[in-house]
């Protein structure tokens, strides 16, 4: 990259000078020099993303990494004689080592609602476990939304594998990015809504399991099982359970309904069940929520008043995109929320929202946009 940049700019800029003051001869050559030079650069970093060794992933760093590189990078700068070269690349380990992860016992369960467009993605973490609910969904042009909002986030804090896979139903908004997750990390168990198997990569609407990964779960190496009402388990005294999925009239009514429980905050994660899911299972939760995360991105086919109401949370979550074709979250959905609940945030306006059940301060609600301030924020 760096010689052919460098001799880039160089050419445009001499094609730049010969603009100016009007030699006009030589300008088609030299435009043609511009392409064969771009051309050569984009040819080049195809080939070598088609290799593992063309990436180097490094763990998030902290603060304490990045001002020990700074205090290298002048050490470097220095007259030689000054300090051993050595001690000064010694440095640099704490970036290529990556952040140490000290035990949190602050926080009994967080969750992570993504901002991953119109579309859904939330990671529970109970300790060292962690739970992804839905992959969030996938591009035309062959790109997701999870190697772009939820992978990072995971290579960051050192996660390379997930206990267990919630794939709530088969649209593609939902488990779009499921194949790249698959070649991301490792995974313990999938739960889903539909059977894996019978399922292809194929459709834009459907998206199941490229047969690569269809062959790890057939062989044993994936446990896998459908959500059904009443499978649940405990983790460090946080209970999964869940309370729905696998019927209904149609895909959205089939979605796992998750609950999230330690016994002081709950949260509870639909997927894209209708109204009349939504009256089925009033009857097999307690109500005062802590946190919901509203069915079908807010849209007018969910989030009835009544069900509100029964499961009156303190805080919805609404993961939509912004400026949606739904018009998601609708207005009237927001209106019912808002008078049945203390807070509403939505991804598209909030980032990333985070719910944490600490042993401390209860049952916290954080969000990316507020916590984690940028300059041109």
């Amino acid at each position: 990259a760096i010689p052919l940049i460098s001799l880039l700019i160089i050419v445009a800029f001499i094609n730049l000078f010969l603009n100016i003051v009007g030699a006009y001869l030589l300008i088609p050559l030299l435009t043609q020099v511009e392409s064969w030079l771009v051309n050569v650069f984009w040819g080049l970093v195809g080939f070598c993303e088609r290799f593992d060794w063309a990436f180097v992933t490094i763990d998030g760093v902290g603060l304490s990494s990045l001002v020990l590189v700074m205090i290298a990078s002048l050490g470097i700068m220095l007259p030689a004689g000054w300090a051993p070269r050595y001690l000064i690349l010694l440095l640099l380990l704490p970036m290529l080592l990556g952040e140490i992860k000290l035990s949190n016992q602050v926080n009994r369960f967080t969750a992570t609602v993504f901002d991953v467009g119109q579309g859904q993605s939330v990671l529970v973490e109970v300790g060292d476990y962690r739970l992804l609910y839905d992959t969030g969904p996938s591009y035309r042009n062959g790109g997701a939304a999870f190697t772009r909002a939820v992978l990072p986030y995971l290579t960051s804090q050192a996660i390379r594998e997930l206990n267990y896979l919630v794939l709530s139903h088969d649209d593609n908004d939902h488990v779009g990015g499921f194949s790249l997750l698959m070649d991301s990390l490792s995974v313990t168990k999938i739960a889903s809504s539909y059977v894996l198997a019978d399922l292809s990569y194929a459709s834009d609407d459907s998206v199941g399991i490229e047969s690569h990964d269809a062959d790890r779960v057939d062989r044993g190496e994936i446990g896998k099982e459908l959500c059904v009402k009443g499978l649940s388990w405990q983790v460090e005294g946080v209970t999964f359970s869940f309370i729905s999925g696998s019927k209904g009239a149609n895909d959205n009514d089939r979605s796992c309904v998750l609950m999230v429980d330690d016994g002081v905050c709950s949260l509870l994660i639909p997927g894209d069940i209708s109204k009349r899911v939504e009256h089925v299972i009033i009857n097999d939760f307690e109500g005062d929520l802590d946190w919901l995360v509203a069915a079908h991105h807010g849209s007018r086919s969910s989030s009835s008043e009544t069900f509100l109401k029964h499961a009156s949370p303190d805080v919805v979550v609404f993961s939509a995109g912004y400026g949606n074709a739904f018009n998601h979250p609708h207005p009237d959905v927001m209106s019912v929320v808002l008078e049945n609940a203390a807070k509403a945030y939505t991804t598209a306006e909030d980032g990333a929202v985070l719910l944490k059940s600490s042993t401390e301060k209860g049952c916290i609600t954080e969000t990316m946009r507020k916590e984690v301030k940028r300059f041109w924020r």
